[in-house]
C-alpha cells in the first residue's frame, strides 16, 4: 500500500513538472503584455467628436456629469454609445508600425476618426490575417481588436438618447390635446377635471412619460398633420414640444426644434396619451386588468 502511494506521489510530481515546462517553455522569451492604446483616463475625457465621410460630424460634451450631443443636434447623448466609445482608451494595442505609406492601411484618407479631447484617432482598414483594425495616433499606426468601428459608423441619431425626455426626467406639467396635468403642492391635478380619472390614472401617465423610450430615432420629417403635446420638466421654463402622428403599428413623436423624431410602438404611445383604463369588452370573462399606462412587456434598451 505504501509503495502504491509513493508511486502516485511521484506521478503527481512528474505531471506538475511537465505542466510547468509546457507553460514556461525554457529558452523562449514570453512576449510582453500589450500596452493600452492611450494613457488617458476615462474620467478626463469631456469632449468627443466622430467624423465619417458623407455623414454629419457628431460632437458630444460632458456637462454636469452627463453627456450631451451638441452637433448636429442639441439633446442628451446615448449613454450606451458614449460608453462603448470610451472603452477604446484602454483597448490593447497588439502591434505598432511607424507611419509611412498611409494608403496601404486605408488611412489616406481615414475611413473614420474619433477625437477624445485633443487626441485624434484615425481608423483605417483591417489586417487580413488577424482582422484587427489599423488605427493611427500621431506618428504611430496601431493594430487593435475591431470592436469600435461599428459604433463610429452609426447614424447621427443613434448617438441621441432614445428616452423622449432624457435620463432621470422630472415632469411637472404635461399638456395633451384635450387635457393638462400639473404638479401642484406635491400632487397632480387635471384640467378640465374628470371625476372618472383618479389619482392612480394621473400617476400612471406621468410614470409612462418619465420612462418613455423609442424603438428608433430618425431625422425629423416635415409633417402637416399630428397633434401637439408638450411636457415641462422641473427647473425648465420652456416645455419640450412634440407633434404626434399616430399610425397603425407605431406613433411618431417629432420633437419641435430638435431635428429628430421618436418612433414608439402603438401601445407605448397610447400609454402617453390616454388617461383612463379601457372598459372591459362585452365578451370579457372578468374585469380588464390591463392599462395603457402599464409598461410594455419587453421594454427596449438603448443601442
Amino acid at each position: 500500500m505504501a509503495s502504491r502511494s509513493l508511486l502516485n506521489l511521484v506521478l503527481v510530481v512528474v505531471v506538475a513538472g511537465l505542466v510547468l515546462l509546457a507553460f514556461y517553455e525554457p529558452g523562449i522569451e514570453v512576449p510582453p503584455e500589450p500596452q493600452p492604446l492611450t494613457s488617458m483616463a476615462r474620467e478626463s475625457v469631456t469632449r468627443l467628436a466622430v467624423e465619417r465621410a458623407n455623414q454629419p460630424k457628431v460632437k458630444m460634451e460632458k456637462r454636469g456629469g452627463r453627456w450631451r450631443v451638441t452637433e448636429p443636434f442639441a439633446l442628451p447623448a446615448n449613454a450606451y454609445r458614449v460608453g462603448a466609445l470610451l472603452e477604446i482608451l484602454k483597448t490593447p494595442s497588439h502591434g505598432q508600425l511607424t507611419v509611412s505609406d498611409l494608403e496601404r492601411f486605408s488611412l489616406a484618407p481615414p475611413k473614420a476618426a474619433l477625437s477624445l479631447n485633443e487626441t485624434r484617432l484615425d481608423f483605417g482598414g483591417t489586417e487580413p490575417l488577424s482582422a484587427r483594425r489599423y488605427v493611427r495616433q500621431g506618428d504611430t499606426v496601431h493594430l487593435i481588436t475591431d470592436r469600435f468601428f461599428y459604433h463610429l459608423m452609426a447614424r447621427a441619431t443613434d448617438f441621441v438618447d432614445y428616452q423622449l425626455l432624457g435620463p432621470e426626467a422630472s415632469p411637472v406639467e404635461i399638456t395633451l390635446p384635450d387635457r393638462r396635468l400639473a404638479l401642484e403642492d406635491g400632487r397632480w391635478t387635471l384640467t378640465p377635471d374628470d371625476p372618472q380619472v383618479g389619482a392612480d390614472d394621473l400617476t400612471r401617465l406621468v410614470d409612462a412619460w418619465r420612462s418613455a423610450q423609442a424603438i428608433d430615432v430618425k431625422p425629423v420629417e416635415t409633417r402637416e398633420d399630428g397633434e401637439a403635446v408638450s411636457v415641462r420638466l422641473r427647473d425648465q421654463k420652456e416645455p419640450i414640444r412634440f407633434l404626434v402622428t399616430p399610425g397603425e403599428d407605431e406613433a411618431i413623436f417629432a420633437r419641435s426644434g430638435a431635428g429628430v423624431q421618436y418612433h414608439l410602438p402603438k401601445a407605448s404611445a397610447d400609454a402617453l396619451l390616454t388617461l383612463r383604463r379601457p372598459a372591459p369588452g362585452p365578451d370579457a370573462d372578468g374585469p380588464d386588468t390591463t392599462s395603457p399606462g402599464d409598461p410594455p412587456a419587453t421594454p427596449r434598451v438603448n443601442p
